[in-house]
């Protein structure tokens, strides 16, 4: 992969355990406007899994006649946790990754669609690293193994910072029914993969990817121990 036209001075891993997704939301919201506001050029990468859930983006179908779907679907839709992503209803639980990146734009002078680019392809060589041959990339869409999709990618931009929301599936087994076929990296590879292997292979192609940056990592994120989320300030001057 090239290196980043400018990359950050310094970019933040926090690598966390289990994040709740409507916690994440407000974090990566808190980010993108510290990002926003900082005079130095930086980024931040989350990487962490949920307790199990499901989220709906943008493109959402809307289904007319409930009773062609089975309760379960209908029951996931209705409580799923609404996203500002493209895309419709996504499970999420322990033994799938989530990648959350937030970058400034304008400082790194890329164009959306170079970024995302970079970035899924940084997800896919994070694929292989972790024994999965020859893994196809959709753009927009996600990464797909011989057996499904083994990993969905989802971007969004606004004000010059650009987010990314990304789900490896690493040993997650989906309960609800799909008219995508989905997959696994431990499914793929025929055997357990576990998902601090994959942390350790995002880290180090980000670290190739981003060769003039500073690279820190953590364990936990310092707002998620001084206060409740909900409560931070400011969070809507991003809407």
């Amino acid at each position: 992969m090239t290196t980043i036209l400018r990359a950050p001075r310094s970019l933040e891993c926090f690598l966390l355990r289990y994040l709740d997704l409507p916690s994440l939301l407000l974090l990566q919201k808190h980010i993108a406007l510290e990002i926003k506001q900082s005079k130095t050029h930086r980024a931040v990468v989350i990487l962490a899994e949920h307790p199990e859930c499901c989220s709906t983006g943008n493109s959402a179908e809307e289904y007319r006649m409930e009773s062609s779907i089975s309760s379960e679907l209908l029951t996931a839709r209705r409580e799923a946790v609404s996203v500002n992503r493209p895309g419709g209803l996504w499970e999420h639980g322990p033994g799938q990754l989530g990648v959350f990146v937030t970058f400034s734009l304008e400082k790194t002078e890329l164009t959306p669609l170079s970024f995302c680019q970079a970035v899924e392809i940084l997800i896919q060589e994070a694929c292989v690293q972790v024994g999965i041959h020859n893994p196809g990339l959709e753009p927009g869409f996600g990464i797909v193994g011989r057996s499904g999709v083994v990993a969905r990618t989802a971007f969004t931009v606004r004000d010059s910072i650009v987010q990314s929301m990304i789900y490896l599936n690493v040993s997650h087994h989906y309960r609800i029914s799909s008219r995508t076929h989905n997959s696994s990296l431990s499914a793929e590879s025929m055997h357990k993969i576990s998902v601090q292997s994959l942390k350790t292979a995002v880290i180090d192609h980000l670290s190739q990817w981003l060769t003039d940056s500073k690279i820190s990592t953590f364990t936990t994120h310092p707002l998620l121990k001084k206060y409740r989320l909900s409560d931070l300030p400011n969070l809507d001057e991003l809407d």
